[in-house]
C-alpha cells in the first residue's frame, strides 16, 4: 500500500532505475547465455552421437561376435562405459534446463517490472487528475464557506482534520433532520382524543347546515382591509378545521419517520464521542416504535396518515446496521483494537433493545454476547508472532506459538486463532523456500553478487532454524514440500559451484 504521493514517485523512480539496470545487465548476459546454450547443445549432440555409434557397434558385434570394438570406441572417446556417457548426458541436459530457466527468469523479472511500472504510472496519472479536481472543488467549497462567514483558519483546519470535519457534518445533518420534522417538535400523540376529534369533524362535514348560518370572526387580526369583520359559513369553517387536523396528522407521521431515520451508529465512530447521546436516541426510537405498534393495532384511522413504507424502511435499515456492525467488530478483533471494539460493543448493546423488530439471524443481543468475550478475556495479540515470521526469527515464533497454545484449554476462539497462525507459518515457510530457490537460479555465471550470496546464506540458515524449532506447528505435507525444495536448491548450488 502506498501512503503518500512522494512514496509513489519514489517507487516509480526506483522501478525505472531497476529496469534500466536490468536491461543493461541482461544485454551483457544475453550473448553469454546464447554461447553457453549453444555449447551445451553441441555437447548434447556429441553425446547422442556417441550413444548411437556405440549401439551400432554393439549390433555389429553380436553378428561378428566381437564386442571389443564397441568398448574400444568408448575408450577412444574418453569413457569407460555407456552408463558414464548416459550420466554425463543427463547432467548436461539438466545444466541446459537450468541455464534456460535463468535466462527466462531474467526476462520474466524485467517484464514484471515493466508491468508494475505501468500500473504505478497509471495510479500517478489518476492521482494527478484527482488532485486537479480536488483543487477546483476545494476552491469552490472555500468560496462557499467564506460567503457564509467561515474564517480562513477554520476552513483550513476542517480541510486537514477529517475527524472534526465528519463531526461537524454530522451536527449539521442532525440539525437538518430536525428541520425536516416540519419545524415542530411533537410529543406523544393522544391517539384516542385525536381519533374522536377526527371522527367528530368528519360527521359534522357530512351534516347539512342552513346556508344562513354565518360565523362571525371577532378577532382583530382577522379583519379585512376595509375594517369590516370577516364572515364565513359554518361548513367552510368545519372543512378548514378538518384539513388542518389531517395535515397535522400527516406532519406528525413524517416527524416520527424522521426520528426512525436518525438511527446511525457511525456517529460514534470517533473514540472521543460519548455514546450517551446515541443511547438516548435509541430509547426515543423504542418509545416511538411502541407508539406505532399501538396505533396500528388500536387506531388504524390515525395510522393511515403515517407513511406506509415507514416500517419496511426501518427494518431494512436495522438489518444493514447489524451486518455492518458485525463486519466492523470482526475487523477490530483481528486488529486487537480494544478502544474501538469497546465502543462498537456498547452500540450493539444499546441496539439490542430493538431486537423485537429484527430478523432471527440479526439479533443485536446475540452479536453482543458472541463478541464481548473478545473484549474481556480472549483478545489475542498475534502481532509479535506474525512479525517474527516475517523476519524469520523462528526461536521467537516457537516461543509465542507455545504461549498461545497453552491458552487454548477448550477455548474455541483461541483454537481458531492458533490454527490461523499455523496456516500463516506454513505459507511463510513455503514462500521462504521458493524465494531461496529463485535466488539460486538467478546467481550470476561469471560474476558473484556478494549481497545475494549473503542473503542466500541467511535464508538457508532460516530454513534450518525453521526445521529445528517450528516443525511441530507445520503440517507433514508442508514439511515434505519444503524439504523437496531445499534439496533441489542445494543441488542447484552444487552445480553452480562446479561450473
Amino acid at each position: 500500500k502506498l501512503k503518500s504521493a512522494q512514496e509513489l514517485d519514489s517507487r516509480i523512480q526506483s522501478i525505472e532505475d531497476e529496469i534500466k539496470m536490468k536491461n543493461t545487465d541482461f544485454e551483457k548476459k544475453q550473448n553469454n547465455f546464447d554461447k553457453e546454450i549453444q555449447r551445451i547443445d553441441e555437447e548434447i549432440s556429441k553425446l547422442m552421437g556417441i550413444k548411437q555409434n556405440y549401439q551400432l557397434l554393439i549390433k555389429k558385434s553380436r553378428k561378428n561376435k566381437s564386442p571389443q570394438k564397441a568398448t574400444d570406441f568408448l575408450k577412444q572417446q574418453g569413457y569407460v562405459s555407456i552408463g558414464q556417457v548416459e550420466e554425463q548426458e543427463k547432467q548436461v541436459k539438466a545444466e541446459s534446463e537450468t541455464l534456460k530457466k535463468k535466462k527466462e527468469l531474467e526476462k520474466t523479472h524485467i517484464e514484471k517490472l515493466g508491468k508494475s511500472l505501468k500500473e504505478y504510472q497509471q495510479i500517478q496519472k489518476e492521482f494527478r487528475q484527482l488532485q486537479k479536481k480536488k483543487k477546483v472543488i476545494l476552491e469552490n467549497v472555500s468560496e462557499f464557506l467564506k460567503n457564509r462567514d467561515f474564517l480562513d483558519s477554520e476552513i483550513s483546519r476542517l480541510a486537514n482534520n477529517e475527524n472534526e470535519l465528519i463531526e461537524r457534518i454530522g451536527k449539521y445533518e442532525r440539525e437538518i433532520d430536525n428541520i425536516k420534522g416540519v419545524g415542530y417538535i411533537f410529543h406523544i400523540l393522544n391517539a384516542s382524543r385525536a381519533e374522536k376529534v377526527l371522527h367528530y369533524l368528519k360527521k359534522c362535514k357530512e351534516t347539512t347546515f342552513s346556508f344562513t348560518d354565518i360565523v362571525t370572526v371577532n378577532d382583530q387580526s382577522e379583519r379585512n382591509q376595509s375594517g369590516e369583520k370577516n364572515q364565513s359559513t359554518l361548513r367552510q369553517n368545519l372543512a378548514t378545521t378538518l384539513c388542518l387536523m389531517e395535515r397535522y396528522l400527516q406532519c406528525y407521521g413524517e416527524f416520527v419517520q424522521n426520528q426512525l431515520r436518525w438511527l446511525d451508529y457511525t456517529e460514534i465512530s470517533s473514540l472521543n464521542t460519548d455514546t450517551n447521546e446515541f443511547v438516548e436516541k435509541v430509547e426515543v426510537i423504542v418509545s416511538r416504535l411502541y407508539e406505532i405498534n399501538k396505533l396500528e393495532k388500536n387506531h388504524p384511522v390515525i395510522f393511515a396518515f403515517f407513511p406506509q413504507d415507514m416500517m419496511k424502511q426501518f427494518h431494512s435499515k436495522l438489518e444493514n446496521i447489524w451486518w455492518n456492525l458485525s463486519d466492523d467488530i470482526m475487523n477490530l478483533e483481528k486488529q486487537s483494537n480494544l478502544p474501538a471494539l469497546k465502543s462498537k460493543l456498547l452500540v450493539t448493546k444499546a441496539l439490542s433493545t430493538l431486537d423485537e423488530h429484527t430478523k432471527s439471524n440479526c439479533k443485536f443481543r446475540d452479536l453482543f454476547v458472541k463478541h464481548q468475550e473478545a473484549l474481556f478475556n480472549n483478545v489475542i495479540d498475534t502481532g509479535k508472532v506474525l512479525k517474527a515470521m516475517d523476519e524469520h526469527r523462528y526461536i521467537d515464533v516457537t516461543s509465542e506459538m507455545s504461549k498461545i497454545n497453552q491458552r487454548k484449554d477448550g477455548d474455541a476462539q483461541v483454537e481458531r486463532v492458533f490454527e490461523e497462525l499455523k496456516n500463516s507459518l506454513s505459507r511463510s515457510l513455503r514462500a521462504l523456500a521458493k524465494t531461496t530457490m529463485m535466488k539460486v537460479l538467478t546467481l550470476g555465471d561469471n560474476e558473484v553478487d556478494l549481497k545475494n550470496v549473503i542473503d542466500l546464506e541467511a535464508q538457508l540458515q532460516a530454513i534450518e532454524d525453521a526445521k529445528k524449532y517450528v516443525l511441530e506447528y507445520v503440517g507433514e505435507n508442508t514439511m515434505k514440500e519444503i524439504e523437496k525444495i531445499e534439496s533441489e536448491t542445494k543441488s542447484s548450488i552444487e552445480r553452480w559451484l562446479s561450473n
